[in-house]
């Protein structure tokens, strides 16, 4: 399966974000960013507090419940139901992101026709 371009899942990510998110989500766990890497990026530079960072000199031990995934078939099911979500709450964001609100507001006027200076707060919230 091809890997999928991150600029078209989120096309107003910088490239930084980006190029994070890609070495976070490596499925070969060789590949992936360690916690320490990921927190030299500088997509994190701007909000970091290396002083309130600290990194455990070990490997954390993890105790997983009866209803963790232990297998390989227990995390596909699992990633699959994530992918399956966020399919779904996409289809939505799009949807609305197709809706024009104008339209609805201004029937078939020009909307930078219309003064809006004496519109009510929840008015505006319908055009924004």
């Amino acid at each position: 399966m091809p890997r999928v371009d991150f600029f078209t899942i989120l096309p107003n990510a910088s490239a930084e974000a980006v190029d994070l998110l890609g070495k976070m989500l490596a499925l070969d766990p060789d590949d992936r960013i360690s916690v320490s890497v990921a927190l030299e990026h500088p997509y994190v530079q701007e909000c970091r507090y290396p002083e309130g960072e600290p990194i455990a000199d070990h490997i954390v031990e993890v105790d997983a419940s009866e209803e963790a995934a232990v297998t390989l078939d227990d995390w596909r099911e699992l990633i699959w139901e994530e992918i399956q979500i966020f399919n779904a709450s996409s289809s939505h964001r799009d949807s609305l992101d197709n809706f024009d609100s104008t339209s609805t507001l201004f029937k078939e006027q020009d909307s930078s026709a219309v003064d809006k200076s004496d519109w009510s707060d929840e008015e505006l919230r319908k055009v924004i």
